[in-house]
């Protein structure tokens, strides 16, 4: 077993207001306009849409200005909308696309996202001034979206808190191709405002077929470990468990219960710990809070709101 503390949300960023900060979005109101690439009239009868993707998984982007340095990409969530700016060009039979991201623009390549034909070929044949429209909305749709992310994060952890704990990811592993065996590995994030001293897992094993599998001691299905502190609160901690399981059979598993016991002696037991796993989306707003890119959308709004 292994145990390391990790920092996760110490220093977060404070919530602000930002009701009227961004008047530029004031169509944006709805994410439906967004994501369906709704048609908005304008006073000289140009249509503006407004062009809304996900990413098929998560990917890393490089600006629209970089130089091909690696270390300019940007790693990016399946999770975030990202306003679609312009069509690029055309490389080695394939079309390449700018999204905006926090106000910033990234090149991705079209089986990248899921546009649409309608939309691949609206950008590829607006004018310039047009063009020139569609980017500026789309940065500033890109803006509004990070502020909304945002504003969803916060309410999302001021639940979590209740639970005072939370899993953010677990899996069981083959431990050795050499040898039969099933690890286990866990990270959780201690969101009570106590010091963690010692943290157990009851855990169970299920093959292939949903039938129980013994642990390592041979008697009980029910496997219990524990992981050494401190995790304060706001931090995380990471536990790793080589051989949990004598064999590969191993498909599946449940955690049954956590027990925690404080640095002030105080214990706490989770009957039913399922329910503090964090789903993607979920992780992917618990990152938001932390996010330097977010950090720097949120102090643009805050210096617009003091001019």
């Amino acid at each position: 077993m292994a145990g390391a503390a990790i920092l996760f949300l110490t220093g977060c960023i404070a919530k602000v207001s930002f009701a009227q900060d961004v008047a530029t979005v004031d169509s944006l109101k709805s994410t439906s306009v967004v994501m369906s690439g709704a048609v908005k009239e304008k006073s000289n009868d140009k249509k503006v849409r407004f062009i809304g993707v996900y990413l098929n998984s998560d990917a890393l982007l490089k600006p629209t200005d970089s130089e091909n340095v690696i270390g300019d990409y940007k790693k990016i969530s399946e999770y975030a909308i990202l306003p679609v700016s312009k069509f690029c060009y055309t490389k080695n039979d394939k079309d390449y696309y700018e999204v905006m991201y926090c106000g910033k623009g990234y090149v991705v390549e079209e089986n990248v996202i899921n546009i649409s034909v309608e939309d691949k070929n609206f950008l590829k044949n607006i004018d310039n001034d047009y063009s020139s429209l569609i980017i500026n909305n789309a940065r500033e749709a890109s803006i509004y979206h990070r502020m909304r992310d945002f504003d969803k994060a916060i309410n999302l952890m001021s639940g979590l808190k209740k639970k005072g704990l939370v899993i953010f990811d677990r899996s069981i592993y083959d431990t050795s191709e050499y040898t039969d065996g099933t690890g286990f590995s866990i990270s959780v994030v201690n969101l009570s405002g106590k010091i963690i001293k010692y943290i157990s897992f009851t855990v169970i094993g299920y093959n292939p077929v949903k039938d129980v599998v013994r642990g390592r001691q041979g008697k009980s299905p029910y496997i219990t470990v524990r992981g050494v502190g401190p995790i304060k609160p706001g931090e995380g901690g990471e536990y790793n468990w080589e051989y949990l399981w004598f064999t590969d059979l191993v498909q599946t598993h449940k955690i049954t219960l956590i027990k925690l016991q404080y640095l002030d002696g105080s214990v706490k037991v989770y009957n039913n710990p399922e329910s503090l796993i964090l789903s993607g989306y979920d992780k992917y707003l618990m990152g938001v809070l932390v996010d330097p890119d977010t950090k720097e959308v949120m102090d643009g709004v805050v210096d617009k709101s003091k001019k």
